[in-house]
């Protein structure tokens, strides 16, 4: 019976874990790779197909080859650098993310046992404007226990994220009737709607991969642990932070995505990398993987909990030089007029009384 409890209490840990993956990728592990060498597949292949209700993007991870012929000429300082291009391409009219993430946390508790879970997640980010799309599958490969699948605590879903700063609007929509595969889903009865403040969505999720990536890089912060400039195409960048320098936004990112966990309070993050390619003939910035290694302990029934999470996201990016519509895919579900009207009440509602108040 106590071999049960103890077991059990593992699976909490990873459950409360996975309610992170669930609300926006919370803690994951693997271990830590290059720009060019990643562990994860392309999130270019099978996303953007274009099929049924999923999202159409023309994109491709060989649209940046096209340019002219004369090198330009980057920073010498590597941060430098590397802000160029964040700030080049955040003033292109607007730009699209292919996003792939693995995920994996091991670990035992009091010495017995040793459980590791693996959550996919694939997906596309967009940008044009005041709107953004944030539209993510969780999957898993085969070998998965039952005891989860049967629970529901590996994701098999699809959720998009539309944010709207002119209109003040952030939509979330989320089923499960989808197929990561062949990137489909239904937004049916049986799927989730909701609509809120861009500040309230972002007071839930923290951070949304359709944004800028919400850092700053100065050599305060971070150190530089590879240039690599030889390559006669890419020029790769690694930027490294301590784990005292980590972001706060990151920080609350996890914080506030799983409050009750104990052992989020003793996290310590051992890893925290950005890795940036560049095409040295255009000067755009195609690739940015982040790396991120954790590690942290808790008492569970008396006994300690060791957990090692490590999480690899990737993001292919291609500027555009033309604006263009961000699609809005919570307009198809058949929720959308119920969730739409009663926003609209309690706006009115809102705005009657701050009015009467001044």
């Amino acid at each position: 019976m106590k071999s049960k409890n103890l077991k059990f209490s593992i699976m909490i840990i990873f459950v409360l874990l996975l309610i992170g993956a669930y609300l926006g990728i919370g803690m994951f592990v693997a271990p830590v790779v290059q720009a060019d060498n990643s562990i994860v597949d392309n999130p270019f292949d099978n996303v953007l197909d274009g099929e049924g209700d999923n999202t159409d993007i023309d994109i491709s991870p060989d649209d940046d080859d096209v340019g002219g012929s004369s090198p330009v000429y980057l920073p010498a300082n590597s941060i430098n650098a590397v802000n160029y291009v964040l700030d080049e391409l955040y003033s292109k009219p607007g730009y699209k993310t292919g996003i792939s993430i693995y995920f994996n946390a091991n670990g035992s508790l009091g010495g017995i046992g040793n459980l590791s879970l693996t959550q996919l997640i694939k997906g596309t980010g967009q940008k044009c404007g005041d709107e953004a799309l944030e539209e993510l599958y969780f999957y898993y490969n085969s070998g998965v226990s039952d005891f989860f699948l049967d629970r529901n605590w590996i994701l098999n879903e699809y959720r998009s994220i539309y944010t709207n700063e002119e209109t003040d609007e952030a939509w979330r929509a989320l089923t499960r009737n989808s197929n990561a595969k062949d990137n489909y889903y239904n937004l049916d009865d049986k799927s989730e709607l909701s609509v809120s403040s861009v500040e309230e969505i972002f007071g839930t999720y923290y951070i949304l991969f359709s944004y800028p990536l919400p850092i700053n890089f100065s050599s305060k912060l971070c150190t530089v642990t590879e240039d690599n400039s030889r390559d006669s195409n890419y020029r790769y960048i690694t930027l490294s932070f301590s784990a005292n320098n980590v972001p706060e936004n990151y920080r609350s990112y996890y914080h506030g995505l799983v409050k009750d966990l104990p052992v989020i309070d003793n996290v310590y993050y051992k890893t925290f990398t950005f890795t940036f390619t560049i095409n040295k003939r255009t000067g755009n910035l195609i690739k940015v993987v982040n790396n991120q290694y954790m590690s942290g302990s808790v008492n569970i029934v008396g006994l300690p909990a060791e957990i090692n999470v490590n999480v690899e996201y990737v993001f292919n990016i291609v500027a555009c030089d033309e604006p263009f519509e961000i699609p809005q895919p919570h307009l198809q579900s058949v929720k959308y007029e119920e969730v739409f009207n009663q926003w609209q009440e309690i706006l009115l509602a809102e705005n009657t009384k701050q009015q009467e108040t001044e």
